[in-house]
């Protein structure tokens, strides 16, 4: 059997391709398994331990993770030569009946013009491990605490789900954290336990500095040095936030409607809403000034003029309206 399995969960992807090979070869072991990562393996070796015959057992199985080359997405992306592309489809063409080859692919969309996946799709299958709905998160977060004996409420289990980013790696060991703390999770031991994902501490940032709100600023901010976020990177998240405000400052300025404006930036009309709410405490040219601000403190910090720490602390507090 020849089988590509692909999705954006790892975890979902490990389960799936567990719940194969038991089906196919009864009991795994490392005589009747060979994994190789695609990332550091000759693809021609994978191919002919393919083509060996199983030792003790009636069937084998190679699995190839990481063979991200059928990904359709180009980040990252590891291009195989003529002579790896060429190995592969051969050894498709005419596969060992004893052996099964799974391609792995951690990646939400595949290749299809590729022509070793038009070949998987010929000779073979194409398994998708599916990201699950909002919905579905919420169940699978439930049978989890279900599991460890943890109780919380809706929001509780909501709040969680956004700050572990919907990846079920993620959500399986923070939920194991839970439990070592207690069997009760309020919001404010979730607040001790889980950290929010960084994008939302940027955009409260952004948003208390927009406001006038130094002290809350400022404080967020040291908060984020204590987790060892760098202020380097830090700049690049915030002119991030600021690029997008000035995108929405700029549209209503045309008499765009906030809806419209959503959709022609492709952003969730909420985070648009916010943004023009700060309009009252700041222009769209201040916003252009403070974003050349940014870029001159990057410049510094990056050729040693002033100190990280000190610099974006500096700008905070001389943010321009």
């Amino acid at each position: 059997m020849i089988c590509l399995i692909f999705g954006a969960q790892d975890l979902m992807i490990k389960n799936r391709l567990n719940k194969l090979l038991n089906e196919r070869l009864g009991s795994v072991d490392d005589f009747n398994c060979v994994k190789f990562n695609a990332d550091n393996v000759e693809i021609e070796d994978v191919m002919f331990e393919c083509t060996m015959m199983p030792l003790g057992s009636e069937k084998k199985a190679v699995v190839l993770d990481n063979a991200n080359f059928l990904s359709g997405e180009k980040t990252n992306k590891k291009q195989l030569t003529k002579e790896q592309e060429k190995s592969i489809l051969s050894y498709l063409s005419s596969s060992n009946e004893y052996c099964d080859l799974y391609f792995i692919v951690h990646s939400s969309t595949l290749n299809e013009s590729n022509a070793i996946y038009k070949k998987i799709k010929e000779v073979g299958k194409i398994v998708e491990s599916v990201n699950p709905n909002e919905k579905e998160w919420m169940a699978y977060v439930y049978k989890l605490f279900e599991k460890y004996e943890i109780t919380a409420s809706n929001d509780v289990i909501s709040e969680f789900i956004k700050r572990t980013n919907n990846d079920a790696m993620r959500i399986n060991n923070e939920v194991k954290k839970l439990a070592l703390y207690g069997d009760k999770i309020t919001m404010d031991a979730l607040d001790l336990l889980v950290a929010r994902p960084i994008d939302d501490n940027i955009f409260d940032l952004v948003n208390f500095i927009m406001a006038n709100k130094k002290e809350e600023a400022i404080k967020l901010y040291r908060d984020l040095i204590i987790k060892n976020e760098e202020p380097v990177a830090l700049i690049a998240l915030i002119s991030t936030q600021l690029r997008f405000y000035i995108d929405v400052f700029t549209l209503a300025e045309e008499k765009m409607y906030q809806d419209d404006i959503a959709k022609q930036l492709k952003a969730h009309p909420y985070r648009v809403k916010l943004a023009l709410n700060n309009k009252r405490y700041v222009s769209l040219k201040s916003l252009k000034d403070n974003m050349e601000n940014l870029y001159k403190l990057d410049y510094d910090i990056k050729s040693g003029r002033i100190d990280r720490f000190f610099g974006l602390e500096l700008f905070i507090l001389n943010f321009n309206r």
